[in-house]
């Protein structure tokens, strides 16, 4: 994905973004309903990412601990491959809420 710069702060961010993470204007023309429906199309994108990591997080989380515990009980050292899941859980935890911040920040911005 190739990097630009906010005409704005001279931040550098993706190309794909609508506004400026740094300063928050509007990186696209000043028509209104275009401007609208990327913001739109944008939420839809990281909304769904959100849903992807939750889902994610929620089956590794719970493999994890699942086979942590049976693992466990057998005294068996492959128990800690079950840590190992549900770190990764928490990992793919906490990009969903990244991902729902910027959702609410987009939205928030979109209600302008």
């Amino acid at each position: 994905m190739a990097m630009v710069y906010c005409q704005h702060c001279g931040k550098r961010i993706d190309e794909d973004e609508v506004f400026c993470p740094e300063c928050e204007r509007s990186l696209v023309g000043e028509n209104a309903r275009w401007q609208q429906f990327k913001v739109q199309e944008a939420i839809y994108r990281v909304k769904r990412r959100a849903d992807v990591y939750t889902a994610l997080a929620a089956v590794l989380a719970t493999v994890g601990v699942v086979g942590g515990i049976i693992l466990g009980v057998l005294s068996d050292p492959t128990g800690l491959f079950g840590i190992a899941l549900l770190c990764f859980g928490i990992g793919f935890a906490s990009a969903a809420r990244r991902h729902d911040r910027r959702a609410e920040g987009l939205r928030r911005w979109l209600r302008r």
